[in-house]
């Protein structure tokens, strides 16, 4: 079963190879102007592929559209490729992968050369790549360090700004060697192979012109620079304007439109409009579905899909072999990330879960991921009223699709309040669960810290706070306005005194009091109907307060209900980067669903 081009004109799926299947997304050729060159883009990894994630997809859109036919493949053990982390050889396995999808490309697209991108390490893969090819033209890189000891340095130096203690837990499965990159495992044998990467211009035979984009205002691509001219390999000068990868990690940001423009413009020039470029082929097709082992060796298979009013919201889906169980479960993508989740949890939940006979469905939202925007401005843009409707889309398609009958939804960050806001208006919702939410509404348009009922901190936080020195000046250093967290405070104690005294009256009665909080009315109103809410919290998670007090006088009876529980999460921070705290959340959440299933 092959995979058809969705209304953006991308076909995605995966590419069948000797190491298993790797999932890419082709952007085929558009417009009259053809180039003969196709592009490949090569990744970076761990949080930086997840970061980077829309600014290859709107390259790619832009080099798509003038002319050149555009790859995009996941290397094994990463994404939504078959394959874990822990898997021997996976520097090699990145590189094969790369390898495997420029074959494919070629062989589709008709082209008989290669341009290579690739952002900080995935750029000196790039490089790598580019030397063991006799059809690599053209490479492009932003960022790139000269070798991968510098990528190592940065893990190193990340890890010592977090202040992480040596006595902090490990994962049940953790070995010598082992290290945490951001959220990511890397084994000692993949830390070595890192550490021999190099750019190696040298033995770039076929590369003839180069781009070289420096990663921050304060950096210089110098070093690499002069590797490339000494191999006697043309190098354009610095861009007109500089891009900070580093701004891209905030979920504010939108795809980097000017460097995206720089690059369209460097490749055009690069490679003008041929005559004689050769046009699209529909062999080899991408594969729509495959089967693939999950991390403990059980075979799973996973489909990709297209669904809502115009196919503009995408995903993929995750089941058992033999018969499902009947849950079937919606991951939300949160933040800026897409479908395998900010740590490749969704990808490796999804497929443990399948093991158990449940249906799992990771999507990407049409503002997020590969999802197709209804309007250009919604592209990056995190919490928006109408990204409900595609949470009830997916619900549908796994209950209509899939025969689920337990339908669950649930997600990290704006990911849970998606799902929670989906749950309020769609009774088909048999279950919710929020990891570390930062808010319970999804007012358009506005980040967590601006304008939500729940944005600000607890009474208790300001109590202790208020009188410290020098606390006001930091709140004004972090742009919040301290009038509107004024106003904020008095109006929660104005509402929670009205509302003891309701509960008091309510109570003098013999009644049940009215809910004391728009949130424990919302949070009722799901318990009424059955439908189950687990929200999982770090310890040390601001708004876990905030949640408490909103929930003080209305606490007793949703957890009297049997569907309310909040839980959690030791030695952890906002996207559970420890390892520890990633496998202590899976295990909770696979209990949690099996108990569900069975209600």
């Amino acid at each position: 079963m092959s995979a058809a081009p969705g209304p953006d004109g991308m076909y995605a799926g995966w590419i069948e190879t000797a190491q298993g299947p790797l999932f890419a997304c082709y952007h085929p050729a558009q417009g009259t102007s053809q180039r003969d060159v196709a592009v490949l883009l090569c990744d970076p990894i761990g949080s930086d592929r997840m970061n980077l994630h829309l600014a290859y997809r709107a390259l790619a859109i832009e080099l798509a559209a003038s002319g050149f036919p555009v790859l995009r493949v996941d290397y094994r053990g990463t994404c939504d490729s078959a394959g874990y982390p822990r898997d021997a050889g996976q520097v090699e396995a990145w590189l094969q992968s790369l390898h495997d999808g420029a074959d494919w490309l070629l062989r589709r697209s008709g082209r008989r050369e290669l341009g290579c991108f690739g952002a900080l390490l995935g750029g000196t893969i790039a490089t790598v790549f580019a030397a063991r090819r006799s059809d690599v033209r053209s490479l492009a890189l932003w960022g790139a360090p000269l070798g991968g000891n510098a990528y190592l340095r940065e893990m190193r130096a990340f890890a010592a700004l977090r202040g992480e203690p040596s006595a902090a837990p490990r994962p049940v499965d953790w070995r010598e060697g082992d290290r945490e990159a951001i959220g990511f495992l890397m084994t000692g044998e993949t830390v070595a192979a890192i550490a021999a990467l190099e750019v190696d211009a040298g033995r770039c035979r076929t590369v003839r012109e180069a781009a070289v984009f420096a990663r921050s205002r304060d950096g210089t691509e110098a070093p690499v620079v002069a590797a490339f001219e000494a191999a006697g390999i043309a190098v354009t000068g610095p861009p007109d304007v500089v891009v900070e990868i580093a701004e891209l990690e905030d979920e504010r940001v939108r795809p980097p439109e000017a460097l995206t423009l720089q690059l369209a413009d460097w490749w055009k020039r690069t490679h003008p409009a041929s005559a004689n470029a050769r046009r699209d082929s529909e062999s080899p097709a991408l594969a729509a579905r495959v089967v693939l082992r999950n991390r403990r060796g059980c075979e799973v298979q996973e489909e990709w899909v297209r669904f809502g009013p115009d196919d503009g919201v995408v995903g993929i889906v995750t089941r058992p072999i033999g018969a499902p169980r009947g849950t079937g479960v919606v991951l939300v993508n949160g933040g800026v990330n897409h479908r395998p989740g900010i740590n490749r949890n969704y990808t490796e939940w999804a497929r443990d879960w399948a093991e158990h006979g449940i249906t799992v469905l990771r999507m990407d939202t049409r503002n997020l991921g590969d999802g197709v925007p209804a309007r250009p401005e919604d592209v990056a843009r995190v919490y928006r009223e109408e990204t409900r409707h595609d949470v009830e889309a997916a619900v549908a398609l796994l209950a209509d699709r899939y025969g689920a009958r337990t339908l669950v939804c649930g997600g990290l960050c704006a990911g849970g309040s998606q799902a929670f806001i989906a749950a309020l208006h769609d009774a088909r919702i048999a279950a919710v669960f929020l990891l570390n939410p930062l808010r319970f509404d999804t007012q358009s348009g506005t980040a967590p810290r601006t304008r939500s009922d729940l944005e600000y901190e607890s009474l208790a936080h300001y109590a202790r706070s208020v009188l410290r020195p020098g606390w006001w000046r930091r709140v004004r250093a972090r742009d919040e306005d301290p009038l509107a967290i004024a106003r904020s405070v008095i109006k929660r104690l104005a509402r929670r005194a009205r509302a003891r005294v309701q509960s008091l009256a309510a109570r003098a009665r013999g009644g049940t009091p009215p809910p004391a909080t728009q949130l424990a009315a919302r949070f009722l109103r799901l318990a009424d109907r059955g439908c189950r809410a687990l929200i999982v919290f770090d310890t040390a998670e601001a708004m876990r307060q905030r949640l408490d007090e909103e929930l003080a006088l209305d606490r007793a009876r949703l957890e009297a209900s049997g569907c309310f529980r909040v839980q959690p999460i030791h030695h952890a921070d906002h996207i559970f980067l420890p390892l520890a705290s990633q496998q202590e959340v899976g295990t909770l959440l696979e209990r949690w669903l099996l108990e569900v299933g069975r209600q």
